[in-house]
């Protein structure tokens, strides 16, 4: 995932968003879950989430032949 625009950084706390801080363009972090908490957010790992909003991050998921090199 590549930011585009400025984006908060989120920690949560069960069902609490502690702000952490702002990512900035040209950051790029892996996606390692996404719910529909909170409008819907990616989770970064270490309990950190950004909130999914069209235009500020690049998400694009692998393709059918990396996931198959990744199962073999």
């Amino acid at each position: 995932m590549d930011v585009t625009k400025p984006i908060n950084l989120w920690k949560r706390d069960g069902n609490k968003l502690t702000y952490v801080r702002v990512l900035k363009p040209g950051e790029s972090y892996r996606v390692y879950s996404y719910d529909s908490k909170f409008g819907g957010q990616y989770g970064l790992g270490g309990g950190y989430y950004i909130t999914k909003m069209k235009g500020y991050i690049n998400y694009k998921t692998p393709s059918k032949a990396k996931l198959a090199e990744l199962n073999n």
